[in-house]
């Protein structure tokens, strides 16, 4: 039943009772019939009386409180109604007093209208004196600007000649004063000789104090260094004051660096130079003492700057625009000294440099006023040494010497919008390994190269080995790649923070994959392909195979295995993949459109800012970082190796099929002579003169098609020792004439496994393979190569007959219904045979009246059959 309110309103709203009283047990009826089902589609007497009985109770109800509200209303209008006439009373009064106010106003503003034009005045006059006067005064001041403009050279010349520091900040007061009154003569003639004045005695001043600011910063004497600083800033030359502290500082340690000749840098020492060592030796040690420095002057330079943060910023940059031979030259240098081998050597400096960039970072870490630190930091913090130097400001010293080159940064679309560069000097120190960064791919392959060398030729050749050793040399190499792209990972990491990740994956595709390809051209081209001579001894009761077929059979079972584990490192590969770039990838994956810099696991800002603007940044690489942010825990070997797990596909199925080639050739050797057996065209045998005819019956199998019958019937003893070896069940879904229905079928027939994945490459590992009974696999393997023989002999041998008499096509309908009863004991059937079989016991009419609706292979074995019959041109 509806709820009383929805009630109520529906009969305000109806204007028949009757009509609203059905409609609503026809609404009360409807949805009971919709809860309950096909059983309340009729409602019975009893229930419609008790729907009736609750709505005369709810209409009642409806009644007795419509009249209570009813009642309530006329007693509040009762007792309000005679307060009416008092409000509008109190109104009217209200009204009449305020009318009377407003006129008092009015006449009161009439009578003071003389008075304020009098104030007006007043006031106007005392702003004109205010103007006079302050006029008056900036005339004096202009007056005793330009008479002490007359003095100005004698005092500070005089001044400057005592030699004494308060001489000589006097001299600097004076003339700070004198810089500051150039405005007054701008646009006039006298501005230009006021200028020159005031430039040549400030440079009078500096040379006067160069040597004594020498003298106390050498001596360590900060107090008169800073003394030397305010007189440098009262004139203007506070950039001066910085180049001569930051080049007295610094002296030893540049000295350190050019003065020691780095061997592996192509450098032979010279007469200055004390000694040669390693680059990598000579920048820990440069590095140890740029520290020490730095533990020094985060106490020095508070006391003589009043900015200390971006002044030392500034010194550390200065140092390294000041080092000669440049640190950018000798990493050139270095790389082309260790060849193929650099990027081992490059990231044991990278690593000595990321080194001292965190401890200069811890040093100036204490330096960071709370009023300086952009707020960002403390939220966005590593471990709280990691970017302290995000808090520098803009450094006073010389700007960049060493930018990064155009071909090296991304398009402008990739720029992001950062905070303020307050890394200037961070970014100058990891620049020097921008270029060698982007062209990690190239440095890596070539570590690859070397490390790998030159894979044994395992096609068996003279120059190769044996087949179970070339089989032990393809999977001891194969597990050595999957090694050093382990390896390459970490390097990936350490060099590039995951941003060469495309380069490395593409690395190492070339290089699985160039394996793979030159593996298989070895096996096409190998000795141990099935040959049809030799000494044949019988391994099976009824198949003939020589020592070398053997040989193959066991060589390619042997790399069928060894596929079988470079599937399941592969797989492994791309997990480590993305456990090892996962990090990076989720950090870029959620940075977006934040406008702060990602803080990427292990590396500092001006890192991160210089791999998010270099060309390593480029589309595929964030495509295929998100692809290992979002990819699941499981992956499947084409995640991010596609190329490597193709080619290994394709191997595996090259492998299977040079096995099956091998298994079959005793069988297709029986085959090989089979179109010029005589019989074929052979005519029925002829009756004597006068003796009666004698019809045959029944016609034997040739001798051929019975070894090969019986070679399918012996198949099964061959995979007897092998039942077990899961090298038979890996990729079985990739052998020939193999699909996933078919396995399907199997495994249902079986009650066994599921539905097999379409191709090798969506199985996860081979576990799935490894699962699969043992007569699953053997009666797949027969399957295959039943189907395949067949496939030869309908597509290749039944083709190559140059003629049938009807005595050769009798002859071959009975071999080809001797090898159908045989395959389908096999549980096997091939279309193309049946076909074959059935055009043999056709007369001429029925092949041509079916020649002529035939279609596909149909028509062609059609056509070829009545050609050799004799029934059709050959084309």
């Amino acid at each position: 039943m509806v709820l009383t309110s929805t009630l109520l309103e529906s009969l305000e709203d109806c204007t028949d009772v009757t009509t609203w009283v059905n409609e609503l047990l026809e609404n009360s009826s409807e949805t009971d019939v919709r809860s309950n089902g096909d059983a309340a589609h009729v409602a019975s007497l009893i229930e419609l009386d008790r729907r009736v009985g609750q709505l005369a109770t709810q209409l009642e109800v409806l009644a007795q409180d419509t009249s209570t509200e009813l009642e309530n209303t006329i007693d509040d209008i009762s007792r309000t109604v005679p307060r009416l006439t008092y409000d509008f009373q109190f109104m009217r009064e209200s009204t009449q007093s305020l009318q009377l106010s407003l006129s008092r106003a009015q006449l009161k503003q009439s009578t003071t209208h003389g008075t304020d034009l009098e104030t007006g005045s007043v006031f106007q006059t005392l702003k004109k004196l205010d103007r006079v006067k302050r006029n008056m005064v900036a005339s004096r001041d202009v007056l005793l600007q330009a008479e002490q403009w007359s003095t100005l050279e004698g005092e500070v010349t005089a001044l400057i000649g005592e030699n004494e520091l308060p001489s000589y900040q006097k001299a600097a007061e004076r003339l700070g004063d004198a810089r500051k009154s150039m405005a007054l003569f701008q646009d006039t003639p006298e501005y230009e000789p006021r200028w020159t004045l005031l430039v040549s005695l400030q440079n009078q001043l500096e040379a006067s104090l160069s040597t004594a600011l020498v003298v106390a910063i050498t001596s360590n004497h900060f107090p008169n260094c800073k003394a030397f600083y305010d007189i440098f800033s009262r004139i203007q030359r506070e950039t001066e004051f910085r180049n001569y502290y930051y080049g007295a500082r610094r002296l030893k340690l540049i000295e350190a660096w050019s003065q020691v000749a780095a061997l592996d840098c192509g450098e032979s020492p010279s007469s200055d130079q004390s000694e040669s060592v390693k680059f990598s030796d000579l920048l820990g040690r440069f590095f140890n003492d740029f520290t020490t420095l730095l533990a020094d002057e985060k106490n020095n330079i508070p006391a003589v700057f009043p900015n200390p943060l971006p002044t030392i910023s500034a010194f550390i940059q200065n140092i390294f625009d000041a080092l000669s031979p440049p640190f950018s030259q000798r990493l050139s240098n270095l790389t082309a000294y260790y060849g193929p081998t650099a990027l081992l050597e490059i990231i044991k400096v990278y690593r000595l440099t990321e080194q001292f960039a965190s401890a200069a970072s811890r040093l100036l870490e204490g330096m960071a006023t709370p009023n300086a630190m952009p707020p960002f930091l403390s939220s966005h913090s590593l471990d709280g040494s990691e970017d302290a130097s995000d808090a520098r400001t803009k450094s006073h010293g010389r700007r960049h010497s060493k930018r990064m080159s155009m071909s090296r940064r991304a398009p402008s679309s990739t720029l992001l919008t950062l905070t303020p560069d307050t890394e200037s000097w961070e970014q100058s120190l990891f620049e020097s390994f921008l270029d060698l960064q982007c062209d990690y791919p190239k440095l890596e392959g070539k570590l690859l190269e070397v490390s790998l060398g030159q894979p044994l030729d395992v096609s068996g050749g003279t120059s190769g080995l044996a087949g179970n050793e070339s089989a032990r040399v393809f999977r001891e190499y194969f597990s050595q790649i999957f090694t050093v792209s382990e390896e390459a990972m970490l390097r990936c990491m350490s060099f590039t923070y995951g941003f060469g990740l495309h380069g490395l994956v593409e690395t190492l595709e070339q290089v699985l994959e160039s394996f793979i390809s030159s593996t298989q051209k070895q096996l096409l081209n190998s000795r141990l392909l099935p040959s049809h001579g030799g000494s044949k001894v019988n391994y099976t009761d009824e198949i003939y195979y020589t020592d070398e077929d053997w040989a193959a059979f066991q060589f390619f079972l042997h790399l069928l295995e060894a596929s079988r584990t470079a599937f399941e490192r592969l797989f492994a590969l791309n997990n480590r993949l993305r456990d090892t770039f996962a990090p990076t990838a989720r950090v870029l994956e959620e940075f977006g459109a934040d406008a702060f810099l990602p803080i990427l696991p292990g590396a500092s800002r001006g890192q991160t800012k210089l791999l998010l603007q270099s060309t390593l940044n480029s589309m595929e690489q964030r495509d295929l970082l998100h692809t290992v942010a979002t990819s699941p825990d499981s992956l499947n070997p084409s995640s991010f190796l596609p190329r490597a797990n193709t080619s290994l596909n394709t191997f595996t199925k090259t492998c299977q099929k040079l096995l099956q080639q091998t298994i079959l050739t005793p069988l297709i050797t029986s085959l090989t002579s089979y179109p010029a057996l005589a019989t074929w065209s052979s005519a029925p045998p002829q009756s004597r003169d006068g003796a009666p005819s004698i019809p045959q019956f029944s016609i034997s199998p040739t001798p051929n098609m019975q070894r090969v019958a019986e070679g399918l019937l012996n198949l099964p003893h061959l995979f007897e020792v092998h039942v077990d070896d899961a090298a038979l069940a890996f990729s079985i879904e990739t052998l020939p004439f193999i699909s996933a229905d078919f396995l399907k079928s199997i495994h249902d027939e079986r009650q066994s496994l599921g539905e097999l994945p379409r191709s090798a490459a969506s199985r996860k590992g081979s576990t799935a393979q490894r699962t699969l009974p043992p007569e699953v696999v053997t009666g797949t393997w027969l399957s295959s190569l039943t189907l395949s023989l067949l496939s030869h002999l309908t597509r290749e041998v039944l083709p190559a007959i140059q003629s049938l008499s009807s005595q050769g096509s009798a002859q071959l309908s009975s071999d080809l219904g001797y090898l159908s009863n045989i395959v389908k004991s096999l549980n096997v059937e091939w279309e193309e045979l049946e076909e074959w079989r059935e055009l043999t016991s056709m007369t001429e009419g029925e092949t041509k009246e079916k020649l002529r609706s035939a279609e596909g292979s149909s028509s062609r074995i059609l056509e070829r059959f009545a050609s050799l019959r004799g029934w059709r041109e050959p084309t």
